[in-house]
């Protein structure tokens, strides 16, 4: 159910046209993208400077006018939307399509008209209809929409200019359709790699999860079965044999005393990792994720550490980085580990969403998971007379510091 209930889940989040864009966006910037759309339309200062420089009729100019305010307003149409948002389909277009389509088209025809009966620079505006066509359309549709743009405009440029002057414009109309479509290629496969990064550190999650449950079952699935057997064989004596009851309960608490040892071992192995395992799980886990990870470490392979100081140091390690790809939102994490006189002194900062000021409260300090985390790695810290500060970094982000005396001491 839980498989079915997570595919479900996932192709709502793909259905959804909000989520879709709001991936986008993150790869391609709605504010840049807008900026990028509205430039181009700097250009039509020439045909306009053409038509007022000129002994235009009345109706000319209105007609001119108004093929240009169409020109804009097809073209903002079909640009300014945020592109980029389709796959690819294998063979026809779909419906979703069809109004992009339809809308260049008017706009060429508009283009067509204005260039033959108002002025000849429009000829260069075709690459407006390109530039939409590239951005809104999937690649194969993309690739055929440009190529007739780039034909359409051989075929209207031939008879004013000649051939040649007509390819020198319909070269940057194809060039920069293409283009567009190849940006297009290149978001769609960044947006690919984020979504196979959250995959993977799910995964990873899940598997820990599934590794723990599966080595707590084979500790004690075993023991506590032959623990209630006892027990209830037990009870049926006590009326009858009360010495073999007594026999069958000391074995229950013989069974139950090796099931706690084994638990408590367990816990330690998982409580009590390694600097140097914990260091490259921290950057696995980081760089799964898409966090850039930076390490300084100290103590170089010839120093040893306590053990429990060494516990302690993985510990944080650990769970800093936890809380950075869960709650953080951050782009690059510093993991730095160094000495500073007779105490070893461990810092995890990350630049994102940690930030002291009341309008964005740090993503650690509003997670309870978080909190009771941080919690117990100060509780640890305390056993060997060393200290945790947990906060705001400098200038954003989050800052975690361990400091832990060289030589532990105990309580």
């Amino acid at each position: 159910m839980g498989e079915v209930y997570v595919n479900e889940q996932t192709r709502a989040e793909n259905a959804n046209p909000s989520h879709e864009i709001g991936e986008i966006g993150a790869v391609a910037p709605p504010v840049l993208w807008r900026l990028f759309v509205l430039i181009w339309l700097l250009f039509l200062y020439y045909p306009l400077l053409s038509l007022f420089g000129t002994h235009a009729t009345a109706m000319q100019v209105v007609l001119t006018l108004a093929g240009a305010a169409l020109f804009t307003a097809l073209y903002l149409w079909l640009a300014l939307p945020l592109p980029f948002g389709s796959e690819a389909p294998t063979r026809l277009v779909p419906r979703t399509h069809a109004k992009p389509l339809v809308l260049a088209a008017v706009l060429a025809a508009d283009i067509t008209l204005l260039t033959l009966f108002a002025s000849l620079d429009w000829l260069w505006f075709f690459i407006f209809a390109s530039i939409a066509l590239g951005a809104r359309l999937p690649v194969r549709p993309a690739v055929v929409a440009v190529a007739a743009v780039t034909t359409l405009t051989v075929a209207v440029g031939v008879g004013p200019f000649g051939w040649v002057y007509a390819l020198r414009i319909a070269l940057p109309v194809g060039v920069v359709g293409l283009g567009m479509i190849g940006v297009g290629q290149l978001v769609r496969t960044i947006r690919a790699l984020r979504a196979a990064r959250q995959e993977l550190a799910r995964l990873a999650v899940a598997e820990e999860r599934l590794r723990f449950a599966r080595d707590l079952h084979d500790l004690l699935g075993q023991s506590l079965s032959t623990i209630t057997l006892k027990n209830e064989l037990a009870r049926s004596l006590v009326p009858t044999q009360p010495e073999r009851a007594v026999q069958e309960l000391g074995d229950a608490i013989g069974l139950a005393r090796a099931a706690l040892r084994e638990v408590r071992e367990a816990v330690t192995g998982y409580r009590q990792p390694t600097l140097a395992s914990e260091l490259r799980n921290a950057q696995e886990l980081l760089r799964a994720a898409g966090i850039a990870c930076q390490v300084e470490a100290w103590p170089s392979a010839d120093v040893n550490l306590p053990l429990s100081t060494e516990a302690v140091l993985a510990w944080a390690i650990r769970e800093g980085a936890t809380n950075v790809v869960r709650y953080s939102g951050a782009r690059t994490c510093s993991i730095a580990l160094r000495r500073e006189g007779e105490a070893v002194v461990l810092t995890v900062t990350d630049d994102g969403c940690g930030r002291g000021s009341a309008s964005a409260p740090s993503a650690y300090q509003s997670s309870g998971r978080a909190g009771t985390g941080l919690r117990g790695l100060a509780e640890r810290a305390a056993q060997i007379h060393g200290d945790i500060e947990a906060g705001p970094g400098e200038p954003t982000g989050f800052r975690l510091r361990v400091r832990v005396p060289l030589v532990a001491q105990e309580d």
